[in-house]
C-alpha cells in the first residue's frame, strides 16, 4: 500500500536495523521528522526515550519511530508493508511474524503477504496470506503454493513454516490503510491429494487419516489417500506427535524419519502392510556419489597447463583474485565472513536467497548488523548474488556465473540445509546437487580452490566398526552406513565424496569436518537451531539441568573455527581437517555456569527424570526447544522391543584431531579454554540475543 510523500514540514526517512538510510526498494522501518512531531509521551519518559530521538541527519531537529515498516518506491513514494515489531512466542519460540512476511514476498510472483498465528495455546497455529502479481496469476493456484512452500522450507527454520497458506486477491485494510486482521478469512488446509479426493480403501487408511485428522486438526473425511502430510499443514513438531499416534495405533516401532521417508497417507499405510515401518534403508555411496558423465575431466586452467605431480593453483593468481562464500547469513557463515573481511584485502562474493540482488544485500547486511559484525565499509567489498543451492545451476543468473568464473580464486562452501529429521530426499537438493553444481562451477575460469565445510557426522553411528577405534583425518569413508531417514549426515558424506572425486580431477580441494561449534567467546552469540541453544533454552524455561554421565560436550567457539578455516585453507588448500575439541565440557559444568552468570543456581536432576520433566511439559501443551532431539528417548520406554531390550545401534565414536592441532599450532593457533567464564559468557548471550 503507497503512503504516497511526506507533506509540507514533514521529513520521512526509512531506516534500517543499525540506524542506516535506505536506499529505494530495501525494507527499513519508518521514522517521520518535522515541525509536527511531538515531544514525547505524556508521564511515559521511557517510551519516549525509546520512540523519540534527535534527528542524526538533522541539527536539533526529532523524529519519531513509528513501528511501522516500509520502502521508497522509485517515483518518491513510500509503500507501507505492516508493523516492524511483531514478536510471538509458539512451542516455546520466538517467531517475528514479519520475517515470514519478507520470506515470502521474497518470491518473484508474490507481491505482498500478511502471517498470523489466530487461536489458543496447542490450537494456535501459523497462517499466511499471499497476493500475486498480475503476471504471475497464469500459473495454476495449487502449482503456485507448493512451490511457495517449498522455498519458506528453505529459507525458515521448521518452527516457522506456516501450516496454511491462503491466496487473496487483495489484503483487507482498515480505513487508515492497516490490514484488517479480523477480516482475513481463515483458509482451510488443502487437506486433499494431487488431483480429486481420493476415499481411505481399507481400515488402515482410514485409521492413518483419523490420527492424522487428530494432529493436524482436520476433519477425517477430507483427508485424501494420496494426501502429502508436509503439504497440509505438518511440521517436525506435529511429525513427532504422529510417529508417536501412530506407532501406538498400530502396535509398531515408528520413528520420525519414517513420516519424513514416507510423508503421504498411502506411503504410510503401504509401509504398514508390509511390516516395513521402522526397517532401515541406506544410501549407496557407489550411486549417488558420483560427479556425472558430463562434469569436467579438469579444470579448465588446469588443462591449459602443463600437468604438475601435484594439482595446485596458479600463485600468480592469488593476489587479486576474489573469494566466493555460501551461506554467509547462516551461524558459522556470518563469523567466517567477518573473519575473510578482516584477513584478506580480497572481495567477496556472497550466494544468498533472494528474490533480488536488493532483498539479498538487505538480507545479508541485516543479518550480519543483528549479530553486530557488520561494518559501514563492508559494503564496498561484498558482491551479493541472489542464488539457491537447491536451484538448477544455483539460481545464479548468467552475469554472476560469468563473473565468478572470471574472478574468483578460492571457493569456500559452507552453506546447507540442515534439519536433523530430514529424510536423505530432501535434503539432496541443497546438500548433494548443490555441491555437485559449485564444483562445476569451481571448475570453470581462472584457476580456483575449493574450501567444503563439513561434518563429524560422515562418520556414522550405524557403521560397524572396532570398539574405541579411533577417527582420524584420513580415515576412509567409503564403507560407511548412512540411513536414508538421517537425511543431513548422509547427504554431507555423499558431498564430501563428490569434493574428494573433483580433486582427484585435478581441483584443488579442502575438507573441514566440524564438532559441536559453540557460540563466540566476546559476546555468547549462538547458533538459534543447534541443539545446545535448545537445551540451554529448555533448561532456563524449566530452571532445570541435570547431571551427565563424565562424558560432556566437545565445544569449540565460532570464532576460532572460522579463524582456524581461514588460516588452513590459505596455508594448506589440499587437507583434511577435524576442527573438534580434545577437552570436552562436563554438561554438569555448563549448568552450574548458569549461577556465576546470574548468581541463581539452577537445580539439577538425573537426567531420565528431566526427560520425564520435558515430557510433563509436552502433556501440559508446552513444546519445549529440545522437544525434536529428545522425543524418540522419551518416548522409548513405550516402543516394543525386539529380544527383550530396545533396539540401539548407538556407540561411542571417538575422533583424533592430532594432525589439524599440529597444523594450526605451526600457524600460532590453538583452541581456547572454555573455563567458567566463558560459559557464563554464553549464558548470558542466551539472554541477551534471544
Amino acid at each position: 500500500l503507497s503512503i504516497g510523500r511526506p507533506v509540507s514540514n514533514t521529513t520521512m526517512y526509512v531506516v534500517d536495523a543499525a540506524g542506516q538510510l535506505c536506499a529505494p526498494g530495501l525494507l527499513g522501518e519508518i521514522w517521520i521528522g518535522g515541525a509536527g512531531v511531538a515531544q514525547g509521551y505524556v508521564n511515559r519518559p521511557e517510551l519516549t526515550a525509546q520512540q523519540f530521538l534527535d534527528d542524526p541527519w538533522r541539527a536539533g531537529e526529532r523524529v519519531y519511530r513509528t513501528g511501522d515498516h516500509g520502502r521508497w518506491l522509485d517515483d518518491g513514494r513510500i509503500e507501507f508493508i505492516g508493523r516492524r515489531d511483531r514478536q510471538i512466542k509458539l512451542r516455546g519460540f520466538r517467531i517475528e511474524l514479519g520475517e515470514i512476511e519478507n520470506r515470502l514476498r521474497e518470491h518473484a510472483g508474490v507481491r505482498d503477504a500478511a502471517v498470523l498465528a489466530p487461536g489458543e495455546g496447542a490450537d494456535r497455529r501459523l497462517l499466511a496470506w499471499v497476493v500475486r502479481h498480475e503476471d504471475a496469476r497464469a500459473q495454476p493456484q495449487a502449482e503456485f503454493l507448493a512451490e511457495l512452500r517449498e522455498q519458506l522450507r528453505r529459507a525458515l527454520p521448521d518452527y516457522m513454516l506456516p501450516q496454511a497458506t491462503m491466496e487473496l486477491a487483495q489484503l483487507p485494510l482498515t480505513g487508515n490503510g492497516k490490514l484488517d486482521a479480523k477480516a482475513l478469512p481463515l483458509p482451510e488446509t488443502d487437506a486433499g491429494g494431487r488431483g480429486e479426493y481420493i476415499a481411505p480403501r481399507d481400515g488402515i487408511e482410514t485409521a492413518i487419516a483419523e490420527v492424522w485428522a487428530a494432529v493436524l486438526k482436520l476433519p477425517a473425511s477430507g483427508i485424501s489417500a494420496d494426501a502429502d502430510f508436509f503439504a497440509i499443514g505438518g511440521q517436525s513438531l506435529l511429525a513427532m506427535q504422529l510417529a508417536r499416534r501412530l506407532a501406538a495405533e498400530f502396535g509398531c516401532e515408528l520413528r520420525t524419519g519414517d513420516v519424513f521417508a514416507a510423508p503421504t497417507l498411502l506411503q504410510q499405510a503401504e509401509r504398514i502392510r508390509c511390516g516395513e515401518i521402522g526397517r532401515e534403508r541406506f544410501v549407496s555411496l557407489q550411486t549417488q556419489g558420483l560427479l556425472g558423465d558430463d562434469f569436467p575431466a579438469a579444470p579448465e586452467w588446469l588443462a591449459a597447463q602443463s600437468t604438475d605431480a601435484r594439482p595446485r593453483a596458479n600463485p600468480r593468481d592469488a593476489a587479486d583474485a576474489a573469494i566466493l562464500l555460501t551461506g554467509a547469513t547462516g551461524f558459522i557463515g556470518r563469523f567466517l565472513l567477518r573473519r575473510l573481511l578482516d584477513s584478506t584485502p580480497a572481495k567477496v562474493f556472497c550466494l544468498v536467497r533472494g528474490g533480488s540482488e536488493a532483498e539479498a544485500a538487505q538480507r545479508l547486511r541485516t543479518t550480519m548488523q543483528r549479530w553486530r559484525l557488520w561494518r559501514p565499509e563492508d559494503e564496498s567489498r561484498i558482491v551479493v548474488c541472489p542464488g539457491d543451492l537447491a536451484s538448477p545451476s544455483l539460481g545464479l543468473s548468467a552475469r554472476h556465473r560469468a563473473r565468478i568464473g572470471a574472478e574468483v580464486g578460492t571457493v569456500f562452501h559452507n552453506g546447507t540445509s540442515m534439519n536433523h529429521l530430514e529424510h536423505y530426499a530432501s535434503a539432496k537438493p541443497a546438500n548433494v546437487d548443490g555441491v555437485r553444481a559449485l564444483l562445476r562451477l569451481a571448475m570453470q575460469g581462472r584457476a580456483k580452490t575449493f574450501q567444503y565445510v563439513s561434518t563429524l557426522g560422515v562418520f556414522s553411528r550405524a557403521t560397524p566398526r572396532p570398539a574405541h577405534a579411533r577417527i582420524d583425518e584420513h580415515a576412509s569413508i567409503e564403507n560407511e552406513r548412512h540411513p536414508q531417514a538421517e537425511g543431513y549426515a548422509a547427504s554431507k558424506w555423499v558431498a564430501e565424496r563428490l569434493v574428494m572425486l573433483a580433486g582427484r580431477r585435478g581441483l584443488p580441494c579442502g575438507i573441514f569436518r566440524l564438532g559441536l561449534v559453540a557460540g563466540d567467546c566476546d559476546e555468547g552469540r549462538f547458533d538459534e537451531k543447534q541443539g545446545l541453544h535448545r537445551l540451554m533454552l529448555s533448561a532456563l524455561a524449566m530452571k532445570a539441568g541435570y547431571f551427565d554421565d563424565g562424558a560432556g560436550v566437545a565445544l569449540l567457539p565460532v570464532d576460532y573455527v572460522a579463524k582456524a578455516i581461514v588460516a588452513l585453507a590459505q596455508a594448506h588448500p589440499h587437507g583434511v581437517f577435524h576442527l573438534a575439541s580434545a577437552r570436552p565440557v562436563a554438561v554438569e559444568r555448563l549448568f552450574r555456569a548458569h549461577a556465576t552468570a546470574f548468581g541463581e543456581p539452577m537445580e539439577l536432576l538425573a537426567h531420565a527424570q528431566w526427560l520425564r520433566r520435558v515430557a510433563e511439559f509436552r502433556e501440559a501443551g508446552v513444546c519445549l526447544p529440545i522437544l525434536p532431539l529428545v522425543q524418540e528417548a522419551i518416548d522409548g520406554a513405550a516402543l516394543p522391543k525386539k529380544n527383550g531390550a530396545p533396539e540401539s545401534r548407538d556407540c561411542d565414536l571417538q575422533f583424533d584431531s592430532s594432525d589439524t592441532e599440529a597444523a594450526l599450532a605451526a600457524l600460532g593457533l590453538a583452541a581456547p579454554t572454555l573455563d567458567d567464564a566463558t560459559l557464563a559468557i554464553y549464558w548470558r548471550g542466551l539472554r541477551k540475543w534471544s
